[in-house]
Order: C-alpha cells, then structure tokens, then sequence
C-alpha cells in the first residue's frame, strides 16, 4: 500500500490575506522599516545602503506578488484591469522608451534601474495586499516613525542641551539642524511629513492617545530640521484633508464650527510663521532654488516636447547651470543633480507629452479616491466601510504630502523617499481600483481539493532555501569585511550594523522560505530563487560604495598598488558610475609611473602595454562616455595633459590640456583653477601675454553676477602672485592686482 503523503496546503480557506497578501505585506512593511532606519558602515553617508535596501526589496516584492498571482490563478489579463491600468501603463511604457531611444542610456543605468524598483513596488502593493495588508504596512510605518522621531530627539538633546549625548559620530555634520537616520535634514522632514498623516489617521481611526505623544515627537523633529518646505507641505496637507475628514468623517466640525475655524486659522498662521522664519534665517537656499529653476526652465525650453530622457537631468544641467549655483555651493564639481521641484525636473527629463502622461496617471488616481471617498456616509456606515475610508485617507494623504514637499525638494528620487511615494501610490490604487476596492469583508478563496507534494517539489525546495541561505551567508561574508575594525574604533556602531544585518538576513531567508514551503509547487521555488539571485546581484551596490571607499583611504595614504585593485573591483560591480573611473584616473594621474607594462590588477585587458598616462586617459574616456557634461573631468584631464607636457616635454598635449580646460570653463565659469591653469598652458607656450589676459578675466569675473561674488573674484591671492609672477616676465600690469 502506499505510504499517504501529507498536503503541504490542507485547505486554502485562508490562502490569500494569510499566505501571499500577508507575506508580501510583511516583506513591504519590513523593508520600508529597514529604509528608514539604515546607517551606512564607516561615513554618515547613508545611500549606498538604502539604495540597496530598496532594491532588494523591489526584487522580493516582484517575486512575492508572481507567486501569488500564479498560485491564485488570478487573472489580472481583462478588459477592466486594462483600462483601470491604461493611465500608468501609458506612462510607464514611454519612460521606458525615453530611456532606450535617447542618448546616455548607460550614464543613466542607475536612475533606469531605480525607476523599475520603484514600478515593481507599486505593482505589489496595487495587485498583492489586502486591506489586513495595508493595515499592516501601516504599523510599520509608525514603527519606523517611533524609531527615527526617538534618534531625532537624541541629536536634538545631544545639539542643545547635553553634548555628547549621541553616541554616533555625524550628528553635527549639518549644525545644529537634525536628520536623524536621513542622511539630510530636508529628506528627514519629509519622512516627518508622511508619517505624521498616518499616524493622524490611525488616531482619527482608534483614538489610541499613545499615537499623541508620536505626532508630538513628529512636530518637534520637523521643528528641528529647520526645514520651511515641510511646514508648507504640511500646512497645504491640513488645508485640503482637515476639511474632508471634519466634513465627511467627524461630526466635531458640525457642533463646534467656530472653534474648529479658530483652531484651524491659529495652525495657518503658525505654519505660515515658521516658513517665513526659516526663509528669512537660510535666504541662501532660497536663492539656490531660484536659480536652479531658472536654469531647469531654460532647458526645458530647448526641449520642450519629449525632454531629453528620464534620468537625464544630472548630465544635461551642467550646460545651463547658472554661475551663483557654483558661489553657493561653494564646490566646483556636479553636486546639483536635479531640479529642486520634482514637476520641473519631470518637465525637462520627459518633456510636456511625459509630464501630460504623468498628469493623467495623477489625475486617475486622485479621480479614484474622490469617487471611493464620495460613496463613504462616515456616520451611517458601517465597521469594515469606515477601516476601508480611514485606510484609504491614510495613504492619501501620505501620498499627497511627498508630492506637495516635493515641488520645493528632491526627496522623491531618494530611496528613503521614492519607496514610500510608489509604495503609498499602490496602495491607493488598490483600494480605489484594485483587489481591496469592494467594500466586502476580507474573505478567502473558495476552498479547493488538498495538493499531494511531488518529489520533484521537495527537491526544489529544499534546493530554494539552501539557495536563500547560502545567498545571506555570502552578503553576511562580505558585510563582515566592511566592518571589519569597526568593533574596536566604534563598539556601538558595530554592535547596530550586525543587529541590523542579522535582523535583516534572517527575515528575508524567513519570508522566502515560508512562501517556498507553503506553496506546495514548483513554479515559485523556481520564481523566488530568480529573486533571490537579484537581490544578491543588488549587493554589487553595496561592496562597489565600500571598495571605492577602500581605495580613496589606500590612495590617500600612497598605496596606490592596492588602491587600483579596490578600484577594480568597485567598477567589476557597478560598471556605469563615472565617478568610480575619475577617482582611478586621478589615482593614475597621481602615481604616474611612464613604464609601459601589462597590469591586470590596474584594469589592463589581457594584450594592453599602457603606461600611468595611457591608463589615465582611458579611464577619464570611460567617464566621459558616461557623462560628457562634467566640468570636473574635463579639468582634471587637462591637468594630467600639462603636467606630462611639463614633464616629459611632449608640447603636443598643450593643445589639447588647453582645450579640455576650455571645455570645463565653458561649465563652470567660475572656477580659479581653471583659468590658472590655462594662464600656465600659455606661459609653456611662451605667451605670457594670453596668461596675464586669463588671469584678469578671472579677476573681472563672468557677467551678470552680483557684486558681493565677484568680491571673491577680487580678493583672491593666489591669483595675485600669479598676475605678479607673470609681470615679471612681460612687464608693468594694466588693471587691478
């Protein structure tokens, strides 16, 4: 007789909030939360980890959401689902096409790949949760609020009150303004924004007074960031939501009109009166923002059809980035990458056919809400109608304050941002037009017949999961080499990074294996193991920002042998970062060595006999490739082309030192090296005449710039001993010295 094998699924009774909804809604809420809270090991800097995070968390929700999809046997393929999607198809499929069809596709290679984590989000929260689900998310969104509002309250003690109080080591980077686990205090307040409306609508919803002393904790961290954007967001938010809840939820407004008014005026002016404080106290970034517009508008004026492609804006602003920018920000480098105003950047990257696209997707979505929102009598409705209408002000409204924020930020191309916007943006799809849209109570599937498990399914779960544990073993492998004397210069960072990466490792392996197992086919084992290949392949990310930063600390000490392999190695794992290949071309530049010789660790291919110089200029092309439109490139170029003309008397290379210099003048007219450098290219010509006229082209200053600048210009001493340096060559000066 043969032995009875038990089902892996006894009843699917309570298969799809339980299993795959559920799951996903942890997975979703869960990487949301390790967003938030992530540090980066060794700097303040906390990009590379988030970015990670987020993409690792696309990956598995991508992979959650097909399983699910597929074991439902749900058909997502109809009519209906066609024409509720048509709006963000549309828009999806022509970003797609502005990434392929137009130039610097592979410069933009990261924001592309940002782009699809953000659309894979949005896909698994709008088809893979229920409302048990987006409650959930939820909670951890208040966890996550909990968590960094209490880190914000440490900086803020340890910055007024006790220094010292925080134990970690950048909490002064930005003054006295906090950022908490951000890694800007701007980004942190509009974390403080979209929290503090859910944490409003949990409390609307339960009347937890606990929820009080958050939204309390909230509001002083927003007060402490000294951003004004969010108070305006946040005042914009109240204006259009207090109503809609007062009118159609609560009967408060209805008994006590004139004091609702009197509370409502007193929060208008007070966030009108902390803006105009915060204006006032930093007037330089109200200039900052001015200009970068008038520069954005500029070139979206070239383009104003289709734009110049998604993603692009970094790359084509240096042509119209306007001189002050440079004065203000008091660099010489690309530190602007986008636009400050989410709506104007989407203007000059997509054009006005993607920003009507863009437009129409936001116009569905808010018309969804409005007709949802319309069919709710808070009063005579009944319990699941009201969790229904409070999940949905919820997400509402946190969608609404990011992209109000974000007509005077940036916040939405962060991930610390950008996961939540398409997170939140799902999430009201679904509830408007996805699978939560019906106001019925959260049921299961009708039951079906029990599966038998296949010998051919436990061999491929069971290779699944030794898969997903082999994977965490080998990111734990290389996390431990980042921190890697971390223990001893800094116990409580140590002890944070591995609680985190531990908490993180064991919770995906968790999540997988239990979507594996519970499964009971063969499909998801195969779809959750191509997930997991690319959330390790999300990794590269994450070592190619530590080895980068292994090879500045090894070329900054002189070992310049170990830091072209570290180098190497951070571009093997993210090949389409233009930064990475100037840092080895400067370390090139720096080391110089004219022996010509094959040197795989220095990036040398099997047949190529390159010198210092030679390699140099191959990477310095690399980036160039990359992004043609960096002043930085252009000068250090030019640079490395003098000094071996000076060197090794190869006059040639002054023609071309001279214009690669130009080239970056024409980016960055106000650099002082630049025109240095260009008065040094014609004393080795012998022309000291053209050197002194560049000197006091620089000491005149570019046109149109306030006084107060050019005072700089002015001032300069360096340029002094030049002009007089050069006075003894060519005689008496003309002008001021």
């Amino acid at each position: 007789m043969a032995k009875k094998i038990k089902p892996v699924i006894a009843t699917d009774a309570d298969a799809p909030e339980n299993l795959w909804g559920k799951l996903l809604s942890y997975w979703l809420g869960a990487a949301g939360l390790l967003i938030t809270l992530a540090f980066f090991v060794h700097t303040r800097d906390s990009a590379q980890i988030k970015i990670f995070l987020m993409r690792a968390a696309a990956a598995g929700a991508a992979g959650l959401l097909l399983c699910g999809l597929y074991c439902r046997a749900a058909k997502i393929f109809t009519l209906d689902n066609f024409r509720k999607l048509l709006p963000f198809a549309a828009l999806f499929i022509y970003v797609l096409l502005s990434y392929f069809c137009l130039p610097h596709f592979l410069g933009r290679w990261n924001n592309f790949i940002y782009f699809l984590c953000c659309a894979a989000v949005f896909a698994a929260a709008a088809f893979g949760c229920g409302p048990r689900g987006l409650q959930c998310i939820i909670s951890f969104v208040i966890a996550a609020a909990g968590a960094a509002f209490g880190y914000g309250l440490l900086q803020i003690i340890n910055n007024y009150l006790i220094a010292g109080a925080d134990p970690l080591f950048w909490t002064d980077f930005f003054g006295k303004r906090i950022f908490s686990t951000s890694s800007n205090p701007n980004f942190f307040a509009d974390f403080c924004l979209f929290a503090l409306v859910m944490i409003t609508a949990r409390f609307l919803q339960t009347r937890d007074k606990k929820l009080l002393i958050l939204l309390a904790l909230g509001l002083i961290n927003i007060f402490f960031t000294e951003s004004k954007g969010a108070w305006l967001a946040l005042g914009a938010c109240a204006a259009v939501f207090a109503p809609l809840y007062l009118g159609r939820f609560g009967d408060f407004y209805a008994r006590h009109k004139t004091r609702a008014a009197a509370l409502a005026l007193a929060a208008l002016l007070a966030v009108g009166g902390l803006s105009l404080y915060y204006g006032l106290k930093r007037a330089r970034s109200f200039d900052f923002r001015v200009y970068t517009w008038r520069a954005a508008l500029e070139m979206f004026a070239e383009k104003p059809a289709f734009g110049r492609g998604a993603g692009s804006f970094f790359i084509e602003y240096a042509r119209f980035k306007k001189p002050q920018i440079f004065y203000i920000e008091n660099r010489h480098d690309m530190q602007t990458a986008h636009a400050e105003n989410y709506y104007l950047e989407t203007l000059c990257t997509l054009g006005a056919a993607g920003f009507a696209l863009f437009a129409w997707a936001a116009f569905a979505l808010a018309r969804g809400v409005y007709k949802k929102l319309r069919k709710y009598d808070f009063r005579a409705a009944d319990a699941r109608q009201k969790r229904r209408a409070f999940l949905l002000l919820a997400y509402t409204m946190a969608l609404s304050s990011i992209y109000i924020h974000n007509f005077v930020d940036i916040s939405l191309y962060l991930p610390s941002t950008g996961y939540f916007a398409a997170l939140f943006a799902g999430a009201v799809f679904n509830l408007t037009c996805g699978p939560s849209a019906n106001d019925a109570e959260d049921s299961a599937l009708p039951p079906r017949a029990p599966r038998r498990v296949s010998l051919l399914f436990r061999v491929c779960a069971f290779a699944a999961c030794a898969g997903f544990a082999v994977s965490a073993a080998l990111i734990l492998k290389s996390f431990a080499g980042m921190t890697d004397g971390l223990g001893a210069a800094r116990p409580l960072m140590f002890f944070l990074c591995w609680l985190f990466a531990l908490a993180t490792a064991a919770g995906g392996i968790f999540i997988f294996a239990a979507a594996v197992l519970k499964s009971g086919r063969v499909i998801p084992c195969i779809i959750l193991c191509a997930a997991c290949a690319l959330v390790y392949f999300a990794w590269g990310c994450m070592k190619a920002g530590h080895y980068a930063a292994v090879a500045g600390t090894l070329a900054a000490s002189g070992d310049f042998g170990g830091a072209a392999i570290y180098y190497g190695r951070a571009i093997k794992e993210d090949r389409f970062n233009n930064s990475l290949y100037q840092s080895r071309a400067l370390m090139f530049a720096r080391r110089l060595d004219m022996t010509r010789a094959n040197k795989p660790s220095d990036g040398d291919g099997p047949e190529q006999i390159l010198n210092d110089y030679e390699r140099a200029e191959r990477d310095f092309a690399a980036a160039r490739k990359l992004n043609p439109q960096e002043p930085l490139l252009y000068y250090n170029l030019g640079t490395l082309e003098l000094e071996t003309a000076q060197k090794n008397g190869r006059q040639e290379l002054l023609t071309a030192a001279r214009e690669n210099f130009l080239a970056a003048l024409a980016l960055d007219p106000v650099f002082e090296n630049i025109y240095f450098q260009l008065a040094n290219v014609e004393l080795a010509r012998d022309n000291p005449r053209a050197a002194r006229a560049w000197l006091q082209k620089y000491i005149d200053g570019p046109a149109g710039v306030q006084e107060e600048y050019l005072q700089r210009h002015r001032a300069n001493a360096e340029a002094a001993q030049h002009l007089k340096r050069i006075a003894a060559i060519s005689g008496p000066l003309h002008g001021p010295s």
